[in-house]
């Protein structure tokens, strides 16, 4: 059977192994897919064996979702021991064994084109023709055509310079808070689920989130850690100075003619 890398993604409870069937315990692994499209999961070593070496870098989606966590800035310096040099070569690890050298980055336009197309299903106008014949390519196993390639990187380059939603650093922050608020849901009981719905409705509509909408998403997150510890605080600047492009506001609704 034909195999495919899809993503490296958060995996549910009970996930095993589709080829030896061993369960995944790390939280954490790789989705794999078959000739149909239907994915499954596999851990490192079988996914080896039976897809062979990813082409390139596989897209992480926990790793994306990380880009928008709060890290503490650490002023701790590293210790003498801990920075190798000739005085002090570190330990002795015996003889270097060569390795193969890792895949190649993650080609922009692929990573651009699968997030807006499969993570962003839910958001208002998240594809195109162009993006969506770009993505059938990929699923196909064949290169993105250049017509397409050269809007889609023209897209990213314009959207990167006049800083728009639909810049390849807003479309991965937007793929990051909603990964966050529909964890937060799984935590949350059902009648107190109304005010991160309408955050996620939200950032489904308009690609970004407020400053106060993000703190008041992070006050929030104060429920869910009482279940989940380690449940982050977002970054509540993440969304500043992101600009929506005249097509995409909401348009005034026309009032109704007045009677005489």
């Amino acid at each position: 059977m034909e195999w495919s890398y899809v993503r490296i993604d958060k995996l549910p409870p009970g996930a095993s192994c589709t080829f030896c069937h061993r369960q995944l315990k790390s939280g954490k692994g790789l989705v794999i897919a078959n000739a149909q499209g239907e994915e499954h999961y596999s851990g490192p070593s079988c996914a080896k064996a039976h897809v062979g070496d990813p082409e390139e870098r596989i897209l992480d989606v926990t790793r994306i979702a990380l880009s928008v966590v709060v890290k503490e800035a650490t002023t701790e310096r590293a210790k003498p021991a801990d920075n190798p040099g000739p005085e002090n070569p570190g330990p002795d690890t015996g003889p270097q064994v060569e390795r193969r050298p890792p895949p190649p980055p993650l080609d922009e336009v692929h990573a651009y084109t699968r997030m807006r197309v499969e993570m962003l299903k839910r958001f208002r106008a998240h594809s195109n023709e162009t993006l969506n014949s770009a993505h059938a390519a990929l699923v196909a196993g064949t290169e993105i055509q250049e017509p397409a390639r050269t809007r889609i990187s023209g897209l990213m380059r314009n959207a990167e310079r006049d800083n728009t939603i639909f810049s390849a650093k807003n479309v991965t922050r937007c793929v990051a808070f909603e990964y966050w608020l529909s964890e937060a849901l799984e935590y949350v009981k059902s009648d107190r689920r109304e005010f991160l719905q309408s955050m996620l409705s939200t950032l489904r509509s308009k690609w970004k989130l407020t400053e106060g909408q993000v703190q008041a998403i992070n006050r929030w997150g104060q429920v869910v850690r009482k279940v989940v510890d380690d449940f982050p605080l977002l970054d509540d600047q993440a969304f500043v100075g992101v600009v929506t492009p005249e097509f995409m506001k909401s348009k005034p609704k026309k009032s109704a003619p007045q009677q005489d």
